[in-house]
């Protein structure tokens, strides 16, 4: 058993990130999903008492990507009023 077992790259995060990011963040996803897991943890975030979120920091490019929830695509986080 890997931690990973039963995980599916994603084929966009292939796509755009290359097969060994994509699978790094197929990790984000998992550990969100393995989070929600949780009946108190996930009670608390129906009721909207916590806020879970998925992140991957490229240390190499420096740069930080964050898990969209209503596309479910990681998109650069970026701080308002900066460039990209």
């Amino acid at each position: 058993m890997t931690l990973l077992e039963g995980v599916e790259l994603d084929k966009s995060d292939v796509e755009t990130y290359g097969e060994e990011m994509a699978l790094e963040l197929a990790g984000v996803r998992s550990s969100l999903k393995k989070l929600r897991s949780f009946p108190a943890l996930k009670e608390r975030e129906e009721k909207g008492l916590v806020s879970l979120h998925g992140l991957h920091f490229d240390i190499a490019e420096g740069k930080l990507i964050g898990l969209q929830p209503d596309t479910g695509r990681f998109v650069p986080v970026v701080e308002e009023g900066a460039e990209a």
